[in-house]
């Protein structure tokens, strides 16, 4: 049986990162909305409408200032992902004698390593659950992971490539159409965003009830 001295309680940490997830997704609805009023213009003027100065400065103002709040509330966002990852991974181990591959650590670092962090972080993640699952003691290796993590990492994936792509094609117009194209893509990058909100969202909880409910089994069953 395992001895969760280490366990850490993450209900709080928990809270706080759901919290700005919210933000993110709310971030991601506004996004939304900018960028379809930014098309809707572009759209304007490539059929040949003349569309006022000041309207057009509106339009890089407002998207200007959407962009800097969301790029803020994306960082705190990633900071408190990968302060919850570490927490719980050490968690994890505390729940399974301290049996995992991943340490603590490269569950936070393998998100910084180029390519591998296509697939790395996601074993890590189903590591930590697997580890977790309430139902499971010292066969919790042969435990199935919840679609939560499949759901997460998938958008997770999804949104790196389509955040580069979008990237790419607003560095590169030129055109009216070049940047009609761009803003439609960053149409689909707010939606994908906004769906990774959730998934994520989903998650966190998933997670946070998984290790609590283990460790008071765990500290019932030692008392």
């Amino acid at each position: 049986m395992a001895d969760p001295t280490g366990f850490r309680d993450t209900s709080t940490l928990s809270l706080v990162l759901k919290c700005f997830l919210g933000l993110y997704c709310a971030f991601s609805l506004v996004g939304l909305w900018s960028d379809w009023l930014e098309v809707q213009m572009i759209q304007r003027m490539v059929d040949g409408a003349i569309v006022a100065e000041g309207e057009a400065d509106a339009n890089d103002e407002r998207q200007l200032m959407i962009f800097g709040a969301a790029i803020v509330v994306y960082l705190m966002t990633a900071i408190l992902f990968l302060r919850w990852t570490y927490v719980s991974s050490r968690n994890a181990r505390s729940l399974v004698d301290d049996k995992l591959e991943y340490s603590p650590g490269w569950a936070v670092g393998w998100f910084f390593v180029p390519i591998a962090n296509f697939w790395k972080p996601y074993q890590v993640m189903i590591e930590i659950f697997k580890a977790s699952n309430p139902n499971m003691d010292d066969d919790w290796e042969e435990a199935s992971s919840p679609a939560a993590t499949s759901r997460w990492w998938t958008m997770w994936v999804i949104a790196i490539i389509i955040g580069r792509v979008s990237s790419r094609m607003s560095m590169r117009a030129k055109t009216l159409d070049d940047f009609l194209a761009s803003s439609q893509v960053s149409l689909v990058v707010d939606v994908v965003s906004l769906i990774l909100g959730i998934a994520a969202i989903s998650l966190v909880t998933t997670l946070q009830t998984w290790q609590t409910e283990k460790y008071e089994r765990i500290s019932a069953a030692t008392v």
